[in-house]
């Protein structure tokens, strides 16, 4: 049988946040490695082109959109850290992420501990709400079976 796919839906944003941005979903990715195949948003580009506020780097948006979208419609779990690490950009492209989710069925699990999120009726509405990426590994672990 084939692995469930997990789709790591969060913050994206060059310099002195990046490597936040890549840990936890690494930590993901090493503690559940044997349950499931993870799809990266971060795969592919090069870490380096990625710009200072995230917007932009060597992939041409329209493309960065187009594969997040055919990975997200092909996972089977959606994970979404909604934490920006102190950064200041709106979580726009993740929040997609989780609508196209839920237009398809699939379980979302939001890693959160701000209000703003954790008590929004549509976040509550449409996903399994954690506060620690244990807690999330947890949940995947769960699915995944």
């Amino acid at each position: 049988m084939a692995k469930r796919k997990v789709y790591l839906a969060g913050y994206i944003k060059g310099g002195d946040l990046l490597e936040k941005c890549v840990a936890w979903r690494n930590k993901i990715k090493e503690e559940c490695y044997n349950e499931v195949e993870c799809l990266d948003p971060l795969d592919g580009k090069e870490y380096s082109s990625i710009t200072e506020d995230g917007l932009k780097s060597s992939v041409p948006p329209m493309a960065i959109i187009q594969r997040d979208y055919m990975k997200v419609k092909e996972c089977d779990i959606l994970v979404s850290n909604l934490d920006t690490f102190g950064g200041d950009r709106p979580m726009t492209g993740t929040l997609m992420e989780i609508a196209w989710a839920y237009h398809w069925h699939k379980p979302i699990i939001v890693i959160t501990t701000d209000k703003n999120y954790k008590f929004h009726p549509f976040i509550v509405s449409s996903a399994t709400i954690v506060e620690t990426i244990e807690e999330a590994i947890e949940l995947i672990k769960y699915y995944s079976r």
